[in-house]
């Protein structure tokens, strides 16, 4: 689908600008002025994350709809090389970049006062070998070290496998509804024992996507049905919705209970734009949508291309260039926003591009999407 590469790049987008406010409101001396509030909209970075997860979802679905049986394509000895090469190279790649950088700025390696703080101690080896192994969304110790948004690739690549192994034949043999239930189980049951730091609620997510893909082009009697929704208008009350949520489970629940909930909803509103962005385009309406027309307008489509690259490199490049050069200017918080902001980008889309062409478009061939 055209619109895809589109929702990837605004949402890879939204993360670097979450991380480029987390670190602009980290001076404690210069509190932000009251009109700045308005950056908060940038708070919310695990949003993009579940954006994301529920994408994969749809993507990787969406081919196994093509085959009679729902088998994956080459059996699951391909999938798992296609994933691995898809995911991991330039996942190793993005760690190789960010130990160069801490290597460089020893004030990264130090407490800062900033979001950065998180990833200390930063050279251990439990922590090193669990991002190699990509184990490390499974400890909070490790989880949010060397590069904090890694973690996400680690719980992608476990759903993945999750996907193939367990979702896939439940789906094929008792139908969507058990299989999704099943994901979400999964989820919660993790929750219960104390893993919910990991947000495994996102294996929910990924079957919701799952699901777009199946309203959108499946057979299943009981999802075709289903196509005379109005999706776009369940997607825009859902996006609605969030701010309340957010509000609401904030003070009814703390923690991780509340960010599943947030999250959720934010996978809800996803899953329903999949689908009517979909069957927008499989209409063959003459003309593109709005939302389709913008997600599938050039500059877009240019930052969705080198969505994963950017994910996967913005961390440490947004770090240094608050610690080591904004910090020291002793401005105000927007301005800090604001220079982070213009430096930053320029460099982030250079490195983006560089990964996108020498790592990742190597193993373009074992795309599934």
């Amino acid at each position: 689908m055209e619109f895809i590469e589109g929702i990837r790049g605004l949402s890879a987008t939204y993360v670097v600008f979450h991380h480029l406010w987390q670190f602009a409101i980290a001076d404690p001396v210069r509190p932000p002025p009251s009109w700045f509030k308005a950056a908060t909209v940038f708070k919310y970075g695990e949003f993009g994350v579940a954006v994301f997860v529920v994408v994969s979802g749809y993507c990787l679905m969406l081919p196994v709809l093509t085959d009679p049986g729902l088998r994956l394509r080459g059996g699951l000895s391909r999938f798992a090389k296609r994933r691995t090469l898809r995911i991991v190279p330039p996942y190793y790649a993005a760690l190789a970049f960010t130990f160069v950088v801490l290597g460089l700025f020893s004030s990264l390696r130090e407490p800062s006062g900033t979001p950065q703080d998180i990833t200390l101690p930063t050279f251990t080896w439990p922590k090193t070998l669990s991002h190699i192994t990509l184990i490390h969304n499974w400890s909070r110790d490790w989880r949010w070290g060397i590069n904090p948004p890694h973690w996400t690739v680690a719980l992608e690549f476990h759903i993945y496998f999750l996907f193939a192994l367990v979702l896939l034949p439940v789906w094929r043999r008792f139908g969507p509804a058990p299989a999704v239930g099943l994901a979400f189980a999964i989820g919660f049951g993790l929750m219960g024992a104390g893993f919910g730091f990991a947000a495994p609620w996102m294996a929910g997510l990924f079957a919701l996507g799952m699901v777009a893909a199946a309203i959108s082009i499946g057979t299943d009697a009981a999802l075709v049905r289903l196509r005379s929704v109005r999706w776009s208008t369940v997607s825009v009350v859902a996006w609605l919705l969030v701010p309340v949520a957010v509000v609401l489970a904030t003070e009814l629940t703390p923690g991780a209970s509340a960010w599943m909930i947030e999250e959720t909803l934010v996978g809800i509103a996803t899953t329903a734009g999949l689908i009517a962005l979909s069957r927008h385009q499989l209409a063959g309406a003459p003309h593109r949508s709005v939302a389709t027309a913008f997600l599938t307008w050039r500059p877009v489509r240019f930052l969705g291309d080198i969505s994963y690259s950017t994910y996967l490199v913005h961390y440490p490049i947004v770090a240094a260039v608050a610690i080591v050069w904004v910090r020291d200017l002793d401005v105000s918080v927007p301005v800090a926003f604001a220079l982070s902001t213009v430096v930053c980008w320029p460099i982030i889309l250079l490195v983006s591009v560089t990964f996108h062409r020498l790592i990742e478009q190597p193993f373009y061939r074992h795309r599934v999407e």
